[in-house]
């Protein structure tokens, strides 16, 4: 209760101080999301543009692909820098197989390079062999 106060005032008082302290702790659960919504909203981007960079790399090999380039024509893609261990860093790669592009925008790719015996890029950088 509020000190120097009785009775109804003090009651009062005392609520209001309970009201004002969950104000704030509200205040800051709201700052801590807004926050959280920007970090999710920033890599939400970052996605984006990764996701917009392999589209492209996508269509441009199916257009090597359909011009009748043969293999050893393609260029090596490697779409980020890798800091993943690889075989030609002479590290063994995870055994492990996560797809890294979702099937229904690759499926009809896949299908076309389901006949060659080896991939000209890798479609799973975790599992590349």
């Amino acid at each position: 209760m509020a000190q120097g106060y009785s009775g109804d005032t003090a009651k009062a008082l005392g609520l209001l101080e309970d009201l004002k302290g969950i104000i704030v702790k509200q205040e800051n659960t709201i700052r801590v999301q807004q926050l959280k919504v920007e970090l999710l909203s920033s890599r939400a981007r970052e996605l984006e543009a990764e996701r917009d960079v392999l589209r492209r790399r996508v269509d441009e090999l199916s257009r090597e692909l359909r011009s009748g380039r043969t293999r050893s024509q393609f260029s090596t893609f490697k779409p980020y820098p890798r800091s993943r261990p690889s075989i030609e860093d002479g590290e063994t790669p995870p055994t492990f197989l996560t797809p890294v592009f979702p099937l229904k925008y690759f499926g009809p790719l896949l299908t076309d390079l389901a006949p060659l015996p080896t991939l000209p890029f890798c479609l799973f950088p975790k599992v590349c062999l």
